[in-house]
């Protein structure tokens, strides 16, 4: 896992969010928590789309059509949210999501902005992303899949 590690190691989440915070209050200020659960929709959608064009060669998503099914509708469901919201924020008249092929830091992107948009959520239920993402990892990581196949702890 160091291998993971970069200039971004450490990064303050609790700052981030209250810049966030700012930063949401500023340019959507009686935005609804539901608009953020929209935004990880659309963003989610972006990266399906990213994967799919990435991968679409690849053997996993021809040899599962269901896998592949899930996400072609995320990728609907991302277009039709990313439309809707800018409609509720007022912004970008409703346009559409762009039409070429999304590259691989539009995949990185789209994990940023799901991750803000969470962090936004967060925000507006006055919860600390920092704290969830630790107490939730705190719990995910005792558990042993390879060794309790069935729930992960102790069968």
């Amino acid at each position: 896992m160091d291998d993971l590690r970069n200039e971004h190691w450490g990064t303050d989440l609790a700052e981030i969010q209250y810049q966030l915070r700012i930063w949401m209050d500023y340019n959507f200020p009686k935005e609804h928590s539901a608009n953020r659960l929209l935004a990880v929709i659309e963003e989610v959608g972006e990266l399906a789309d990213y994967e799919f064009h990435a991968n679409s060669m690849a053997l996993p998503p021809r040899r599962e059509p269901m896998a592949l099914s899930f996400m072609l509708r995320a990728i609907g469901l991302g277009r039709d949210a990313h439309a809707r919201l800018k409609q509720l924020q007022g912004i970008r008249d409703g346009g559409m999501l762009r039409k070429e092929d999304p590259t691989e830091a539009d995949g990185m992107d789209a994990i940023g902005d799901i991750a803000l948009c969470l962090m936004g959520y967060c925000i507006k239920r006055g919860w600390s992303f920092d704290r969830i993402l630790a107490d939730t990892w705190k719990q995910v990581r005792q558990r042993d899949w390879v060794q309790y196949p069935k729930n992960g702890r102790t069968e």
